[in-house]
């Protein structure tokens, strides 16, 4: 069974905005919806150090590593404090 890929819509709109937090959660969310909860809190979470990811490797490459290593990086992003308007987090 293959993993389906993230929307190129989701896709196209980090790379031309990959500041706005907005957008990683909508690629949190759709991974939520794929049954991808580890990849999702992930994101939701560390998005700021993924988007800081982008100035050296590319968001493909990126989402890969997050892919490879999501069970850790899921264990991190739990266990960091959340603010009051991350409420809605899949996390």
């Amino acid at each position: 069974m293959t993993m389906a890929d993230p929307p190129t819509a989701v896709l196209d709109a980090i790379r031309a905005g990959p500041n706005y937090a907005e957008r990683w959660r909508a690629l949190a969310d759709w991974l939520f919806i794929q049954a991808r909860d580890d990849e999702a809190s992930a994101v939701w979470v560390l998005w700021p150090t993924l988007r800081d990811n982008l100035a050296v490797v590319s968001l493909e490459d990126t989402l890969a590593d997050v892919a490879k290593n999501a069970a850790v990086l899921a264990a991190i992003a739990r266990k960091m404090p959340t603010r009051h308007d991350d409420d809605t987090s899949p996390v």
